[in-house]
């Protein structure tokens, strides 16, 4: 689209809505004025929208007035068959240090609306930018919204980007004391913010640079839980903490409970599991800082260094072999029949070879069960 010369008058069309009043004036003015006429404004003359205008016409001896109500209407031309009204603002904001201005300006004195835009199937508003600046600025100079929208049955702010490593919605307070973003329903079953990454991307990601602080932090004023994770798989887990220092991945605690819950209602499954790969790991460690019990076990316990061997009649030993054992390990063994006169002489255990023998004060008669648990 060509914007015309500055130097073409800008022409409005005007229609009086007191058609009395028009009347009234071209009787008293001559018959020029018995219809609607227009309204013309020379360069660096407004046209006043919602007031009474003026524009003398011709010679600068050349007086001509025409009066409208407090409504101008302004139709669309040949001239710019894509706008009603074209404004034009050329100053940059380079003569003695005055800002720019701009092309239209809309106010209101008291609680009305300053530029109200309306569609019946387009866009009521729109904004377009070719610059780094934003296409629509929204300012409030008062504690209210600088921008608020609205919609019946669709989204009340709908951004989109294609652009690389941008945001199609940032919401940013350099305040010190407020939200970035802030998102609220009053609906049970949806959640107050809602992330979803149709890639393979995570849904929401949260990062903070507080030496104290969370990257993703849960409260839950009620009964309900603080932070939830899910998911169907197999083998990923519902919740994950990643710690790629020497700190703990997941830390539990409780002022009056229980620090970390399992639970798990798979036949088999372990409602904890505790993994350490390292040669001098520990899977689980359980610790009393206080007078407290470091571990409580309720139900069975099983441990894969334990077990029964059966010695067979006329010996007095047996050798296990293929169970990890170091030099800090020693073997626990008790017979499970009693054997008038003999008893559990000693358990010799072999860690290079990663076996131990147990001897009896002297051979059986008959078999015997003995059972034994390795410690360390």
């Amino acid at each position: 689209m060509t914007i015309p010369d500055r130097s073409r008058r800008l022409r409005r069309s005007l229609r009086p809505a007191l058609l009395p009043l028009a009347l009234a004036l071209g009787l008293a003015a001559g018959p020029m004025l018995l219809a609607p006429g227009s309204v013309l404004a020379e360069d660096g003359e407004p046209v006043l929208i919602g007031r009474f205008n003026q524009s003398c016409r011709g010679s600068p001896d050349c007086f001509r007035t025409i009066y409208s109500d407090s409504t101008t209407e302004i139709s669309a031309g040949i001239e710019f068959p894509g706008s009603v009204l074209v404004a034009v603002n050329d100053y940059g904001g380079s003569v003695d240090g005055h800002p720019a201005g701009f092309a239209i300006t809309g106010e209101a004195h008291g609680s009305g609306t300053g530029i109200h835009g309306l569609s019946e199937l387009g866009t009521g508003i729109y904004g377009l930018a070719n610059g780094d600046r934003p296409a629509v600025v929204a300012e409030n100079s008062s504690s209210g919204a600088a921008l608020f929208a609205k919609a019946r049955n669709g989204d009340g702010i709908v951004s989109s980007t294609i652009a690389t490593n941008r945001s199609a919605l940032l919401g940013e307070n350099m305040g010190g004391g407020g939200y970035g973003v802030v998102g609220r329903t009053n609906a049970e079953l949806k959640p107050g913010v809602w992330g979803d990454n149709i890639g393979r991307g995570n849904g929401v990601y949260g990062l903070s640079n507080g030496p104290v602080a969370s990257g993703v932090y849960g409260s839950n004023s009620s009964d309900g839980y603080g932070v939830a994770g899910r998911t169907g798989s197999s083998v990923r887990a519902g919740t994950l903490g990643d710690n790629t220092g020497s700190g703990p991945g997941v830390i539990g605690e409780s002022a009056a409970g229980t620090g970390v819950l399992g639970v798990s209602h798979g036949a088999g499954a372990a409602g904890l599991t505790g993994d350490a790969t390292a040669s001098s790991g520990i899977g689980i460690r359980a610790m009393a800082s206080g007078s407290g019990t470091a571990l409580s076990v309720n139900g069975k316990a099983k441990f894969s260094r334990s077990g029964t061997l059966i010695i067979p009649a006329g010996a007095s030993k047996v050798t296990v072999s293929g169970v990890s054992l170091s030099e800090a390990s020693f073997v626990l063994a008790t017979l499970q029949a009693y054997r008038a006169g003999i008893a559990i002489a000693a358990v010799v255990p072999n860690a290079v070879a990663g076996s131990f023998t147990i001897r009896l004060t002297k051979a059986v008669t008959s078999s015997t069960k003995v059972a034994w648990f390795v410690v360390n």
